[in-house]
């Protein structure tokens, strides 16, 4: 009776993770040619000659006539300053951190006070765009108005960055623009790699200078927005703009992961977060049952019933996951190991940012 029930609980809450994830909207449209349309788009860096390449080749086609390119050097120590200078870019070196602010907030401000034209496009350097992909986001803002946020589809070579894979998951169900109710309420915040906006309403709601000491900046900047009266609109990035997370190896995906996960987790809204428990803890039903059936002896049916309700997660996990990176079936068939690895980060995140009040990320230690 305790496995029918394990096994009916399981199955009813692999639900939570249809209704969390249902459709994930992508931008789209062609962008006019008026100058009033111009963008500067303004790329934060520390040490990212490696990454800025492919960025600005992939941006340089897509640039119109008063287009502008900010790459704020935030004091690396690599060639970022003269690869973004032969990338076309104009470069900023920044200025030092005041107390309180965050590099990446620091440097989007800086770059926000120095660009030229109402629309702002803040993006990550390791990002890269599709063909005709910033015009889609343009004349997406035209229609939406307000903020327009994009999630990059997440790309991947080594096996150890499938690691991502719920934490992916759990990016885009955090904001709360995706579920089956999302038609009906703001989203809860934008994501950190992309985020487009008019110059005028940046300005209106303090910018990053209102969230200079958050690390998950994206997710306090949206409700200001929201706050003043702004739309925002979030959507995903497959077709349009793409990254590739934490390729120098798993010590460096192990801190990127923690530096502010378990921060997004206290934001998010109580009832998406409750479904995302729901979902988190049928999917460890869902794997733990097997495992129990295959030391202790049982009937055929039993077998069969948990077998199948692992099977509905891994498939369930395989449909999220293949929306939003290049995630394969047999990395989704190893959602046990993705279970405990997100739990471990979880509570290391958790250490980090409540108890030690700081989290390491590339090279800094930063308070939280």
């Amino acid at each position: 009776m305790l496995f029918f029930i394990t096994v009916t609980t399981a199955l009813l809450l692999w639900w939570c993770g249809t209704w969390l994830l249902w459709r994930i909207p992508h931008c789209s449209g062609q962008r006019g040619d008026q100058a009033s349309e111009a963008v500067t788009v303004i790329i934060p860096a520390r040490n990212e000659a490696h990454n800025l390449p492919k960025l600005l080749q992939s941006l340089k086609p897509q640039l119109a006539e008063y287009d502008e390119i900010i790459v704020v050097d935030d004091h690396s120590t690599d060639r970022t300053a003269d690869v973004a200078y032969d990338g076309g870019a104009t470069v900023l070196r920044s200025a030092a951190r005041p107390e309180g602010w965050t590099g990446k907030t620091w440097a989007c401000w800086q770059g926000a006070q120095a660009a030229r034209n109402e629309r702002l496009l803040f993006i990550d350097a390791d990002t890269w765009f599709a063909d005709g992909a910033l015009g889609r986001m343009i004349s997406t803002l035209q229609r939406k108005g307000g903020l327009v946020s994009v999630q990059p589809f997440h790309c991947m070579r080594n096996p150890y960055e499938r690691l991502s894979l719920l934490f992916n998951i759990m990016v885009m169900i955090g904001v709360d623009a995706f579920s089956l109710r999302s038609g009906h309420r703001a989203p809860a915040g934008s994501f950190g790699p992309c985020i487009l906006c008019n110059r005028t309403d940046y300005f209106r709601v303090g910018g990053h200078e209102a969230v200079r000491a958050t690390v998950l900046e994206n997710l306090a900047l949206g409700p200001l927005f929201l706050k003043a009266g702004i739309t925002v609109s979030c959507f995903g990035g497959r077709g349009t703009l793409f990254y590739r997370m934490y390729p120098k190896g798993l010590r460096e995906l192990v801190e990127g992961w923690t530096k502010g996960f378990a921060t997004g987790a206290a934001q998010t809204p109580p009832i998406t977060m409750a479904l995302t428990v729901g979902w988190i803890s049928g999917a460890f039903m869902a794997t733990i049952t097997p495992v129990y059936f295959l030391i202790v002896p049982s009937g055929g049916i039993l077998r069969i019933a948990v077998s199948g309700v692992f099977a509905l997660y891994c498939g369930q996990t395989f449909w999220m996951a293949r929306r939003i990176g290049n995630f394969g079936i047999m990395a989704c068939a190893l959602l046990p190991v993705h279970l405990l690895f997100f739990s471990w980060i979880y509570l290391r995140s958790f250490v980090a940012i409540f108890i030690r009040k700081k989290v390491t990320w590339k090279g800094r230690d930063v308070p939280v």
